[in-house]
């Protein structure tokens, strides 16, 4: 099997970025110390818009034929190289093309998994 040359995988990569019709803005808290009862006090940072891919499953995925019940809420498709960990929130700005009212804010609930093509996380509904 032959490997991958670095222009398919940048045709790979841009063919991904063309089907994230989503927009989202990772959110990171910064820690400004402690507070009488020691517990940790700060503010969430909002970093830039980017594209993502949004899927809502509802915390069931089919695999092989086989309903599995999971924790997550959402699957989010990111592109490569985009920096977020579980101790970020991602704020969604637009679905499917149009603003969406009110917030829509998922907690990160997995590690991101880095494919060829970008990043999968799941998500798990924080508030609507």
């Amino acid at each position: 099997m032959r490997q991958i040359s670095s222009s398919e995988v940048s045709r790979i990569r841009t063919s991904q970025l063309e089907t994230l019709h989503d927009v989202c803005v990772i959110q990171t808290f910064s820690s400004s110390g402690s507070n009488t009862f020691g517990e940790t006090v700060g503010s969430w940072t909002s970093g830039c818009p980017i594209a993502c891919g949004l899927w809502e499953n509802g915390g069931v995925k089919s695999y092989q034929g086989n309903v599995i019940l999971t924790e997550a809420d959402a699957t989010l498709r990111l592109p490569s190289g985009t920096a977020i960990t579980t101790k970020n929130y991602v704020k969604v700005t637009y679905l499917y093309g149009s603003a969406v009212s009110g917030s829509l804010i998922y907690s990160v609930y997995s590690e991101p998994k880095n494919g060829l093509s970008g990043l999968v996380v799941e998500l798990k509904r924080f508030s609507t």
